[in-house]
């Protein structure tokens, strides 16, 4: 199973003469300043949030224990992932997964450990990938270093993509949009978990909120790499909002974001 993994894994790679394999993750050009320059500044504001967790904290992710600070905020997103695991075991999803923005690599083990499929995590942030390939091994998981951006995939090839927390880190959503659902199959999915959407006059507080938040912890110029996107982003894609948090849903302990499909026609 192992073997048949790494060659799937191997006709999914575009311009192999550009990867290596380096430290248990597969690396695509790392010699991009502007990858490196968000890379730097967002581990920095990881820091400062203390949220660059230890290993033993990871492998228990979505559940910390109740003495962590951000305990309520993990316990909040356990909704989440259970919803889009449901989905996908009823749906028996079974061709190759790209969970885009993977970090730290939890919610790409979910994925491998509720499914058959190939399950592939990307992310631009080398510390936390190298720690998400030296806890999580299962034969269906890899992780890789890569902006996708470069075209580092081949088209047409993925049957779910996922962005679980992510979206808001792509300055356009039809750009990033357009651009993996070259890489799906007919009738492949997008889904969107565990980012905030406003309207455009809660956009607009939102980014006040997030320039005044940046530069409390000294990193002003992070604000700058950080994105409200707005309902209407939606209009005139095939999308689907499966779960919004509603008057009656605010009574409830469930997460405050959306959760979003995008169907590839």
């Amino acid at each position: 199973m192992i073997i048949e993994n790494v060659t799937l894994l191997e006709d999914i790679l575009n311009h192999k003469d550009r990867w290596l394999f380096d430290k248990s993750i597969y690396v695509f050009n790392d010699e991009e300043e502007s990858r490196a320059q968000f890379e730097r500044g967002y581990l920095r504001v990881r820091e400062k949030e203390d949220r660059i967790l230890d290993e033993s904290e990871i492998i228990g992710l979505p559940h910390l224990p109740k003495s962590h600070k951000y305990s309520a905020e993990w316990g909040l997103r356990i909704k989440s992932v259970e919803r889009i695991l449901k989905h996908l075991k009823t749906k028996q999803t079974n061709g190759p997964i790209l969970d885009l923005g993977c970090g730290n690599g939890w919610f790409t083990n979910c994925l491998s450990q509720a499914t058959s499929s190939l399950v592939l995590g990307v992310d631009v942030n080398k510390i936390e990938l190298n720690q998400a390939a030296s806890i999580f091994n299962s034969g269906n998981l890899f992780f890789c270093y890569a902006n996708i951006w470069d075209d580092p995939f081949k088209k047409g090839i993925f049957e779910t993509i996922t962005l679980n927390g992510s979206i808001q880190y792509f300055p356009s959503f039809h750009k990033i949009i357009s651009n993996l659902l070259e890489l799906l199959i007919p009738k492949g999915e997008i889904h969107i978990i565990d980012s905030p959407f406003y309207s455009l006059e809660e956009a607009k507080r939102a980014r006040e909120r997030t320039e005044e938040y940046y530069k409390g912890i000294g990193e002003d110029d992070f604000a700058k790499s950080y994105f409200h996107h707005t309902w209407d982003v939606l209009n005139g894609i095939n999308s689907e909002v499966r779960y919004k948090k509603g008057l009656l849903r605010r009574l409830t302990k469930d997460s405050p974001f959306p959760w979003i499909v995008i169907t590839k026609d």
